[in-house]
């Protein structure tokens, strides 16, 4: 969240030093100079201790005019308060409060050389300010983030404007650079600033920003908060591009909650909103997004065509870096739909164009993404290569975040190349860097590859404590698609110590969550379920399979989502039951045997 309590700054306690000594001067008590200036004595009181911010330029000019201050005290006080940049005088927000309050005055040669040196010297620092953002927004994150730095580090004093506009500017580079607990951390420096500069434009880059990496931490439920509360000040301002910003975020956030019709709804809000912007990048972000959408809950063809038409939108665009993750995922969707030729030439058209991406950080993770789709299709060992070099280039960009996730996909390739001491390797370096950047969702995944690694493996306790580590977390969390996994896993481990009731109530449990999640996550889970059974017929357990088929029948009757949620899926269970028992029926007593 923004944090908006407050914290004295050193400026705020300059400024209550100097209105003190200058009240005290004129033998004025703190009750007489509030009653001048229509305040409170409270006001004047807390002001003097710096635990309130110094007030608006016009209260000033009263204040000065009241204490008898000459030009220099005056300038000094304004420059005590730091509201030297403050929209709505004349049409310079660097200059314009210096101005309002000396703007009656005459000043002689020398007070003018002061007063403008000061002036300059402010008006250097926010030029500074605005060079980082645009270094920032070049990609040239490492020169930006040296500047703001620097800005920092200087003595003077920046102002409320200035010092909230460079902590957006570096909570966002440690947001690219995924130190995430960092970019929390400024992004809350920021709202205890923006809320006096009255800045519609940075407080919605603060809570924007903010929500963004309460995301990328897998809290979402804090990030949907964040969005919502943005969304309806700018609904309020009538600001419909930034209403469609908001509404595609908050509809990515809901996918993630599995709250499909209202992650629709927004969806098609945004989209409407993007058409009348006229902004293509923005307009193939809301196809990519309704594209997930579909792809999520297995409609194959929906997610095609929208990504489709958002791909055609960024090749006229030339967005490279958005160009090639939407055709990641369009390759997905095409090889879902089971067209996996066409998915690989859409890739390796993916792997051409990446050579022109000239970040590190957004090449990398392109190549990541890349990877990960070759090895979904059965091509660990080529995807070996591209996770390889997708790591050094993350590793240039210091993006611990996106080290993490590239760690954990190679860890899944090395699994399917059947080296479980490489992929046990990936998955602890991932798990590590998912605790350093707080990012909930990335351990629990680890976690559940380990688990699964185990499990292999044979190692039995080890695995245990995996899954119940990851289960911990998940409930926590409430990520419904680890869990459906994480109880899955723990069922077969049941099963392998011959508890086929525990195993069976685990089983559909992994069930309840993959349909809370999606019916294609309940579908998958179900499949998981029928090759589980097909394993223990080919190890002759077949008795064991069929009561284990008919446990899982009996306990699935009883839970009236999963029945409601696939009644097709029910009946393929009962058939196959049938089947078995038709089988057995024919073998021989002794075979029946569980034994056998």
């Amino acid at each position: 969240m923004v944090k908006k309590e407050k914290e004295s700054h050193d400026s705020e306690l300059e400024f209550g030093s100097l209105l003190q000594q200058y009240r005290i001067k004129q033998g004025l008590t703190q009750k007489e100079l509030a009653d001048n200036i229509g305040a409170t004595a409270s006001s004047i009181s807390r002001w003097e201790q710096g635990s309130r911010y110094p007030p608006e330029p016009a209260i000033l000019k009263s204040i000065a005019s009241i204490l008898h201050l000459d030009k220099l005290e005056k300038l000094r006080l304004i420059e005590s308060a730091g509201f030297l940049v403050i929209d709505g005088y004349h049409d310079n927000p660097v200059l314009s409060p210096v101005i309002a309050i000396l703007e009656d005055d005459v000043l002689s040669e020398k007070e003018k050389q002061i007063a403008g040196n000061f002036i300059y010297k402010f008006a250097g620092r926010f030029v500074s300010a605005i060079k980082a953002k645009q270094l920032l927004e070049n990609g040239n994150i490492s020169e930006a983030e040296k500047l703001c730095h620097e800005l920092f580090k200087d003595q003077f004093d920046l102002g409320y404007y200035l010092r909230c506009s460079l902590c957006v500017t570096l909570a966002r580079i440690k947001y690219l650079q995924g130190d995430l607990p960092e970019s929390i951390r400024l992004y809350n420096l920021a709202g205890k600033d923006v809320q006096r500069i009255n800045d519609r434009e940075i407080y919605y880059s603060i809570i924007m920003g903010t929500g963004d990496v309460l995301r990328s931490q897998g809290n979402w439920d804090d990030a949907l908060e964040q969005y919502n509360d943005a969304l309806k000040i700018a609904s309020s301002a009538n600001d419909t591009f930034t209403e469609a910003q908001l509404q595609r975020k908050i509809a990515v956030v809901l996918l993630l909650r599995n709250k499909w019709p209202d992650a629709l709804r927004f969806c098609e809000n945004c989209l409407k909103s993007a058409e009348v912007s006229g902004d293509n990048i923005f307009l193939a972000k809301s196809l990519s997004t309704i594209a997930w959408t579909f792809l999520q809950k297995g409609d194959w063809e929906a997610a095609i065509t929208n990504y489709q038409e958002a791909i055609s939108l960024l090749e006229k665009e030339q967005n490279i870096v958005e160009l090639c993750t939407c055709m990641t995922y369009f390759a997905e969707a095409i090889h879902r739909a089971g067209r996996t030729d066409e998915a690989i030439k859409v890739c390796e058209e993916v792997l051409r164009l990446s050579e022109d991406i000239e970040m590190e950080k957004e090449r990398g993770k392109v190549l990541s993404m890349a990877a990960s789709f070759i090895n979904l299709i059965g091509g660990a060992e080529e995807s070996l290569g591209l996770f390889e070099t997708a790591l050094s280039l993350l590793e240039q960009s210091g993006n611990k975040h996106a080290i993490a996730g590239n760690y954990l996909e190679m860890g899944k390739a090395y699994c399917n190349m059947l080296d479980p001491i490489n992929a046990a390797n990936c998955y602890e370096l991932a798990k590590n860097l998912f605790n350093q950047v707080e990012d909930t969702y990335g351990l629990v995944s680890c976690l559940y590859q380990l688990g699964e690694l185990e499990f292999t493996e044979a190692k039995f306790e080890s695995a245990k404590q995996f899954i119940e580590q990851g289960i911990k977390a998940a409930k926590e969390s409430d990520y419904h698609y680890l869990l459906a996994g994480l109880f899955f896993l723990s069922g077969k481990l049941a099963i392998s110590e011959s508890n086929i009731q525990q195993g069976t109530q685990l089983f559909v449990q992994a069930c309840i969550e993959g349909n809370y999640h999606s019916p294609f996550s309940l579908e998958d889970t179900f499949n998981m379920l029928l090759d589980q059974i097909q394993a223990m017929e080919d190890l002759g357990k077949k008795t064991e399979a069929v009561i284990l088929t008919s446990e899982i029948l009996k306990t699935w009757e009883k839970s009236d989502s999963l029945v409601k949620a696939s009644p097709q899926l029910l009946v393929t269970l009962r058939s196959k039951l049938a089947e078995y028992e038709r089988v057995l029926s024919l073998m021989p007593s002794s075979r029946k045997n569980p034994g056998s």
